[in-house]
């Protein structure tokens, strides 16, 4: 169980002060605390959070920074046992512990009556806030499977398992290089994978550390509250309540479209120990707001902010009758469901074939797959697809006596506990014989038709280089003839523009000459006629 909280603060005058601890008997000697604040302040001061081991205190301290540069600089430090972490209650409901605690520190000034009130009401908030953390560590399976789903850590080693099974230190080393932090207590962060039956444990002769094995798989949903509804159809509380309600069920789920987001939505509702008792009670009935049950510590202004919250993320709603009392519905089934992670047979083949996977860790995840899905459940025993297909496949091809069943079973389960395990392993080596027949048979075939088609592929590998040379060919002559043709084309451009030229060139001219030759001859006529016309004059005088 968490021990208590420290809150301390840094100031120019007196250095780190402690102004709230609870319990007040908790107590940090000075030096403890300093280790801390350096902690926080090597490198550049900023906020964020830490993990620190105190071996005087014997404790391990989450601690919260706001950093350097806030008005105030405080620590907010959770004491817990020295072998607990803050992963056992996940990142989230820490970090909104830590905002609450912010917001009553960030109402201190400077007067003292006030100051002390709120002190007051901050130590209240302390003391519900370590029972909260106390109710974590007994969460119901489901609320693990969402608390995996609502850390940033979880998911990441969720992703890093449905790839394939990896070993706790290459696990621990790829976790670490993902996020860019140290994990110091990797046996925690696994904790809520093993508790949910998520991933086994295994040890394989000749590899020097434990496996991890994901043999189970989760998906976290919304749905209508069936209970609900159908009192809802026989008019139950009243009729108009049960209209409203159907109403806003109905319109809530023509519009969902489930998302990471809504689902991680989900996931902090189910983790918040609070809110899950409300989602637990309101499945069974509706209650008046005024009527609700609560829980030890709870005052009707906490419940009704909480149901506030739980309203805005459209788990409950919130409906008037007809003498305007509220009612409290369950709008959403809300819940985590696991399933066979069948995806992953093929993944654990492909990688094996590509060398990803060893041999033996393949069908070592094999074996626990089909053990954990044909583990007995209540009401019987659920038997695997591959076993029913395997048992169907015998019956149709071996005809065997009754009598001779009875003989085998009894030879196979007869004598001790050691003679059961070398016939196992005697069949397993039998197994390995086999595959080792099939891979040589496998190879000498490849080769054998290597050797048959070498010469054919050789040949057309040849043609083909010829004519992509020819191609490379005509690809350069393209070249150099598309070079030419331009060539060509700007001398005929140049040629066509000259003779246009000369040709305006010889019209004016010749139209030039022309006219000057139309004179001259216009003249010579016209001094020819005037001849003619003194020589009639002559002729005429003569006469």
């Amino acid at each position: 169980m968490p021990k208590g909280y420290i809150i301390t603060q840094w100031t120019e005058d007196e250095g780190l002060i402690a102004p709230v601890c609870y319990p007040e008997q908790i107590t940090v000697d000075l030096d403890d605390m300093m280790r801390i604040f350096y902690a926080h302040i090597t490198g550049a001061g900023e906020a964020g959070n830490v993990l620190v081991r105190l071996e005087r205190a014997r404790s391990n301290v989450s601690s919260y920074f706001t950093g350097m540069e806030s008005e105030v600089p405080l620590m907010i430090n959770l004491m817990l046992e020295l072998g607990e972490d803050p992963d056992m209650f996940g990142e989230a409901v820490i970090r909104e512990i830590n905002g609450e605690i912010l917001k009553y520190l960030n109402q201190m000034g400077t007067n003292i009556s006030e100051t002390y009130e709120i002190i007051e009401k901050l130590k209240i908030y302390l003391k519900n806030a370590l029972f909260l953390l106390d109710r974590l560590k007994n969460m119901t399976k489901e609320q693990r499977m969402a608390q995996i789903y609502s850390t940033e850590r979880g998911k990441a080693i969720l992703a890093l398992l449905q790839e394939r099974a990896r070993s706790r230190k290459e696990l621990q080393t790829l976790l670490e290089e993902k996020l860019d932090t140290i994990i110091s207590n990797f046996e925690i962060t696994l904790d809520p994978f093993i508790k949910t039956d998520l991933v086994k444990q295994d040890w394989i002769e000749g590899f020097s550390d434990i496996l991890l094995f994901l043999i189970s798989d989760f998906t976290i949903s919304r749905a209508p509250v069936i209970k609900l509804v159908e009192n809802a159809k026989k008019d139950l509380p009243n009729s108009i309540l049960a209209k409203s309600y159907l109403e806003n069920v109905k319109e809530f789920f023509s519009n969902y479209n489930p998302t990471l987001e809504d689902n991680l939505v989900i996931a902090l509702n189910m983790i918040n120990p609070d809110k899950f008792d409300y989602i637990a009670l309101f499945r069974e009935r509706a209650y008046p707001l005024n009527k609700i049950p609560k829980g030890p510590g709870e005052g009707s202004k906490k419940v009704i902010e909480m149901l506030k919250l739980m309203e805005e993320d459209k788990i409950i709603t919130i409906v008037k009758d007809n003498k305007n009392i509220e009612w409290v519905f369950l709008l959403t089934e809300i819940s985590v469901q696991s399933f066979f992670p069948e995806y992953i047979i093929e993944q654990i083949r492909r990688d094996q074939i590509e060398g990803k996977l060893k041999k033996e860790v393949a069908i070592k995840h094999l074996e626990l797959l089909e053990k954990s899905y044909t583990k007995p459940k209540k009401g019987g025993i659920k038997v695997s697809k591959v076993r029913k297909a395997k048992k169907e496949k015998v019956i149709k091809t071996e005809k065997v006596s009754e009598s001779k069943k009875i003989k085998l079973k009894q030879e196979d389960f007869s004598g001790s506990s050691l003679e059961i395990q070398r016939k196992i392993k005697e069949k397993k080596d039998e197994i390995a014989r086999v595959e080792e027949e099939a891979t040589r048979e496998e190879i000498s075939a490849k080769d054998e038709i290597n050797a048959e088609h070498d010469v054919k592929i050789t040949e057309i590998e040849d043609k083909l280089t010829y004519e992509q040379k020819k191609l490379n060919y005509s690809n350069e002559k393209l070249v150099e003839w598309n070079l030419k043709t331009k060539e060509f084309k700007t001398s005929v451009k140049s040629l066509t523009e000259e003779f246009n030229t000369l040709k305006k060139e010889k019209s004016k001219i010749l139209s030039s000459k022309l006219k000057e030759i139309s004179k001259e001859k216009n003249a010579k006529i016209k001094a020819i006629q005037g001849e003619i016309s003194k020589e009639k004059e002559k002729k005429i005088i003569k006469e």
